[in-house]
C-alpha cells in the first residue's frame, strides 16, 4: 500500500493537515459544549441555540476539509489496490512460467515408456524375485492379521502423520511377521499406493547384498511407473547396468513420477546380511519414500529411533485358528 503509506507518514503534509483539522474540530466541539452548558445552567437555552447557529459555518468548513481528506484516502486505497492486482498478476505469470520450466525439466529427466519397454527394462535391472507374497497370503486364514491395519502407529505411518518415515515391526519366531508384511503390502497395493517389497525368505544365496536389494527395488518401481529416468533407458539400450553409487539417486528420480509416496516393505531383516546401515540409508533417500521393516527383536538398539509395533498372535487370530481346527476335527470325526 504505497500511496496509503505515503499519505500517513507522520511528518508528511497530508497527515499534518488532517490532524490539524481534526484538532480544530475537537476544540470547537469542546468549546461549544462548555458554553452551552453554562447557558443552560442560566436557563438561557435560546441563547445557546443561537450561539451554536452563529458558529455553524466554521464547523461546516472543518467537516468539508475532513470530507476531502477522506476522499483522498479512498482514492489512495483504489490506486494501491489496482497496483497490487497488477503485481499479483505479474507474480502469477512468473509462477506459471516457472512451473512450465519445471515440467520441461522433469520431462527431460523422465521418459514415457510402453508396457513392453517397462517390462524389459525391469527384467534387465534384476532377475531376482523378492515379491512372492501371494504364497504367504494363500496360507493365511481368512481374517487373521487384519489387526495390523488398524494399529495407530501403522495408520499414522501410512498417512504420513507419523514422526518418522520408517516403521519397525518386530516379533518372536513363528508369530507371523512375514504374513503381516504380506498383508500390509497387499493392502497398500489394493489402496492404490505405489509399493515395492523384498521378502528375504525368497532370496538366493548371492542376492543378499545392498546392491542386489537396490536393484530389486528399482526393478519393481520401474514396473509400476509410467515414466522412468532417461538415464535408465539409455543404460538399458547400451546394456550397461547402473553402478551401486547411482542406484539411490535413480530410485529417487523414478519415485518422483508418482504423486504419492513410494512404500518399501522389507521382510525379515534379521535373515539377510545387508545390515541396519542399509536401512538408515533407505530412510535417508528422501520424503517420497516410506519404509516398513519386519524382523526378530535383535535390532533393539539400532532401531529404537524409529516407531515400532510388536507382532503378536492377537485374540481374534487365535479364535479364528481354533474355530478352523475344530471344524476340521468335526469333518474328520464325521
Amino acid at each position: 500500500m504505497e500511496q496509503l503509506t505515503e499519505l500517513f507518514m507522520p511528518e508528511g503534509p497530508f497527515f499534518s493537515r488532517m490532524m490539524n483539522t481534526l484538532d480544530k474540530l475537537k476544540k470547537k466541539i469542546a468549546l461549544e459544549e462548555t458554553e452551552t452548558n453554562k447557558l443552560k445552567q442560566l436557563g438561557k437555552k435560546f441563547l445557546a441555540s443561537a450561539l451554536w447557529s452563529l458558529d455553524k459555518p466554521d464547523v461546516r468548513t472543518l467537516l468539508s476539509d475532513l470530507e476531502r481528506h477522506k476522499n483522498l484516502v479512498s482514492l489512495a486505497i483504489t490506486v494501491d489496490t489496482a497496483r497490487l492486482q497488477v503485481e499479483m498478476h505479474a507474480i502469477m505469470c512468473e509462477l506459471n512460467g516457472t512451473m512450465a520450466n519445471v515440467k520441461s525439466g522433469v520431462d527431460k529427466i523422465l521418459n514415457h515408456i510402453t508396457d513392453d519397454e517397462r517390462r524389459n527394462i525391469a527384467n534387465w535391472l534384476s532377475e531376482e524375485d523378492f515379491t512372492d507374497h501371494q504364497n504367504l497370503l494363500e496360507q493365511r486364514l481368512t481374517g487373521t492379521g487384519a489387526w495390523i491395519l488398524e494399529e495407530s502407529s501403522f495408520v499414522s505411518w501410512k498417512n504420513g502423520t507419523s514422526e518418522s518415515r520408517t516403521l519397525w515391526c518386530y516379533g518372536d519366531p513363528g508369530v507371523g511377521k512375514s504374513l503381516v508384511a504380506a498383508i500390509i503390502f497387499d493392502h497398500l497395493r489394493t489402496m492404490g499406493y505405489p509399493a515395492v517389497s523384498i521378502f528375504s525368505r525368497y532370496l538366493s544365496s548371492n542376492a543378499s547384498t545392498p546392491y542386489a536389494f537396490l536393484r530389486a527395488l528399482l526393478c519393481q518401481l520401474v514396473k509400476i511407473s509410467k515414466q522412468v529416468p532417461n538415464v535408465i533407458s539409455e543404460a538399458y539400450n547400451c546394456d550397461i547396468h547402473p553402478s551401486p553409487d547411482s542406484l539411490p539417486d535413480l530410485l529417487a528420480q523414478t519415485a518422483s513420477s508418482h504423486a504419492k509416496p513410494v512404500y518399501i516393505i522389507l521382510d525379515a531383516l534379521d535373515e539377510c546380511s545387508i545390515g541396519v546401515d542399509f536401512i538408515h540409508a533407505i530412510h535417508d533417500l528422501g520424503t517420497q519414500f516410506r519404509l516398513l521393516i519386519t524382523s526378530r527383536p535383535v535390532f533393539q538398539d539400532e532401531m529404537e529411533k524409529y516407531p515400532s509395533i510388536k507382532i503378536r498372535a492377537s485374540d481374534s487370530d487365535i479364535r479364528i485358528a481354533v474355530d478352523r481346527t475344530l471344524r476340521k476335527l468335526e469333518a474328520v470325526m464325521g
